[in-house]
């Protein structure tokens, strides 16, 4: 895994939930971290001389997180010394760190996307974009929930050329067959399309946008021919 040294006081959500971060001359990761962000299990804790050599490692079954105050739980110190051939472990069950002040921003990171507002998100995906982390599922998160406001009103014009339309062979359960069959149809668009985009094989913009654009220029053509 790279660790990003563009900005160092910075973090990234990983798939397999574990989050990465640097502070100066330290490195740690966390391998679950509560919605709320304010507890976390399996913390990892690196600690470097200014030759980068590894001094001093903390891990922590549990972390009680308070701002920049950090209270573990049931962990362990490792002292690594030029001096000794082994290195020195420590055990505790409480210990008490005070962390950078901008640590405070990985509570953020318990928050998925759906948990942030729009305004959240975006200040979000723009912090880890500088620091040069990966945010393209982010991005698609970003403008699939303005897409998604759209749903409702690409649905409605997909309807009405079959609400006021004259009546075909099969009559009004044909008509409505149709409208569930193109609602079944936009889903499945919608979220193939959020799918890719996650995944990188869409630009973000034209993942959430697409279905959108294609549905409503369907409605746009059946709506031409009910004027006919």
């Amino acid at each position: 895994m790279t660790i990003s040294k563009k900005e160092p006081h910075r973090f990234s959500t990983i798939k397999t939930d574990k989050i990465w971060y640097r502070s100066k001359n330290s490195i740690f990761n966390i391998k679950t971290l509560n919605a709320k962000g304010d507890g976390a299990q399996g913390l990892t804790m690196y600690f470097f001389s200014e030759e980068w050599d590894l001094v001093q490692m903390i891990t922590a079954r549990e972390v009680k997180i308070q701002g920049s105050q950090w209270v573990l739980e049931g962990g362990t110190v490792t002292i690594f010394s030029k001096d000794s051939s082994f290195p020195l472990t420590s055990q505790f069950k409480t210990k008490n760190i005070v962390m950078a002040e901008d640590s405070k921003d990985l509570q953020s990171a318990g928050q998925t996307a759906d948990m942030m507002s729009q305004k959240e998100l975006d200040y979000f995906i723009k912090r880890n974009k500088d620091a040069g982390l990966d945010t393209v599922a982010y991005e698609v998160d970003y403008h699939s929930k303005i897409s998604f406001a759209f749903a409702g009103l690409v649905m409605c014009l997909l309807g009405i050329p079959f609400s006021v339309g004259r009546a075909r062979s099969g009559g009004t359960m044909l008509n409505v067959g149709i409208c569930l069959a193109l609602v079944f149809g936009y889903y499945v668009f919608y979220s193939s399309g959020i799918t890719l985009g996650q995944h990188g094989t869409l630009p973000p913009v034209m993942a959430a946008w697409t279905p959108n654009i294609v549905m409503a220029g369907l409605a746009l053509v059946l709506l031409k021919r009910l004027k006919r």
